[in-house]
């Protein structure tokens, strides 16, 4: 489904892409608790792993952005589950460290199997931590135009496609026009995808979503103009031509 496309295009902190930048001292500290953290998950200690994880990180001694994907991806590479448990515990048991990371995670493992929890998680994180994160209404806004979607295709009897959202290097979907009584609402979507370059002008991943929504909503000069502005600012934005 989307999320898998999703969640690998966006991370929370990109991953890095010059461990020779990486300091000796800073990448054997970081195999360490790498190894410590997968050996207590493993035992379901999931208490020792975020309070090693939080000890590490308020020491200093490494950077989110340096331990985050690494520790994801050997915690996912055991279950699901795990991943789910340890970030539930890393978000409920502290404020400070990522948090935004973690919730997004949560997030993002969600979308590989529920899409109503992923809309949960990511609703409250948009209204509590992640209020002022462009990354959260943006993301809020893509899984609502896509719930609306799928109820609109199960009103319809139409064959729920296994891409609602069709992906390509770059994201792409589309959406049913017109009045659609469903529980999920265009306008709702639009806005956080507007509050999300909002936020952060700069960020393009969002922008093809929101064009698709705006033509959906019937405001297709919006789109134009908007994804022109985008062009003249950056013509290597291929997908925007």
């Amino acid at each position: 489904m989307f999320g898998n496309t999703i969640s690998k295009k966006i991370r929370p902190f990109p991953v890095e892409r010059d461990e020779r930048r990486v300091s000796p001292h800073v990448r054997d500290i970081r195999l360490k608790v790498l190894s410590d953290i997968d050996a207590y998950i493993r035992q379901r200690e999931y208490g020792k792993a975020s309070s090693l994880l939080q000890t590490i990180l308020n020491t200093g001694a490494i950077q989110v952005k340096e331990i985050w994907n690494p520790l994801v991806a050997v915690i996912r590479a055991q279950d699901h589950t795990a991943l789910g448990v340890f970030l539930d515990l890393i978000i409920t048991e502290t404020r400070a460290h990522p948090p935004f990371a973690a919730s997004m995670e949560r997030f993002f493992v969600a979308l590989d199997s529920n899409y109503d929890d992923a809309y949960a998680i990511i609703l409250a994180f948009s209204t509590d931590t992640g209020s002022k994160l462009a990354m959260a209404h943006g993301f809020l806004g893509i899984i609502i135009a896509c719930l609306r979607e799928l109820e609109v295709r199960r009103t319809n009897a139409f064959t729920a496609c296994a891409h609602v959202f069709k992906h390509s290097e770059f994201a792409q979907f589309a959406i049913s026009g017109g009045e659609q009584k469903t529980k999920y609402s265009l306008t709702n979507a639009e806005r956080h995808l507007e509050r999300a370059l909002e936020l952060d002008p700069e960020c393009d991943f969002f922008v093809p979503f929101h064009a698709q929504v705006l033509v959906a909503l019937g405001k297709p000069e919006h789109a134009t103009h908007m994804l022109e502005q985008r062009y003249t600012k950056d013509k290597n934005i291929v997908v925007l031509r």
